[in-house]
């Protein structure tokens, strides 16, 4: 018998180094492939909540920049709540409400915490006249961890007292996953308070 004659093929050991190659690869591509979903999920999450509380302070820009041309009245009340959250309420209150462009007497934001829950839920109510039903509240915004509205001086300092030049409008926002205040964002927005009485 010659031994240049050998039967041509593959050995049962090669078809298995084979599979289990293939196997490999297959496994890593399915994996690669369920990770770029999920992490687009959770941008896509992310991206909806920024967006979400963006719109928010946008609106309050807007119901400041309405309310300044009306002669209004802004009040902040800070609030620290008993587990240590930082929350406060906002309320815009117009004494000339017969302008065409603000037709409300007041106009409140406030961030309250959600029943049996870690976040807060921003809230923005319209009164349109001297009678107050309070169940015109509508939320917004939820998840929030805190959020605040400052006034600030001439050089950008926090002021408790005294003239204020702006004020500057502050959301802090869990992200995905394990709520803890290492997994925040924080969106801001600053407005000029010359034309408002304080």
């Amino acid at each position: 018998m010659n031994l240049n004659s050998r039967r041509k093929g593959i050995s049962l050991l090669e078809l298995l180094v084979t599979l289990i190659m293939v196997g490999l690869v297959v496994y890593a591509a399915v994996h690669l492939l369920y990770n770029t979903e999920r992490n687009s999920i959770l941008m896509r999450r992310h991206m909806d909540k920024l967006s979400n509380i963006q719109y928010c302070l946008d609106r309050i820009i807007e119901d400041l920049t309405v309310a300044s041309a009306v002669n209004a009245r802004l009040d902040i009340d800070e609030e620290s709540l008993s587990d240590g959250r930082e929350t406060c309420h906002l309320v815009i209150s117009a004494e000339d409400t017969s302008a065409k462009a603000y037709d409300v007497s007041s106009i409140d934001w406030v961030a309250v915490p959600r029943y049996e829950q870690e976040d807060l839920v921003l809230f923005r109510r319209e009164k349109t006249g001297a009678k107050d039903t309070g169940s015109n509240y509508i939320p917004l915004c939820e998840n929030l961890c805190a959020f605040q509205v400052e006034k600030l001086d001439d050089t950008g300092e926090p002021v408790n007292s005294g003239p204020a030049s702006m004020i500057e409008i502050t959301a802090r926002m869990f992200l995905d996953g394990p709520r803890s205040p290492d997994r925040v964002f924080t969106v801001s927005r600053t407005f000029c308070l010359d034309r408002f009485q304080l």
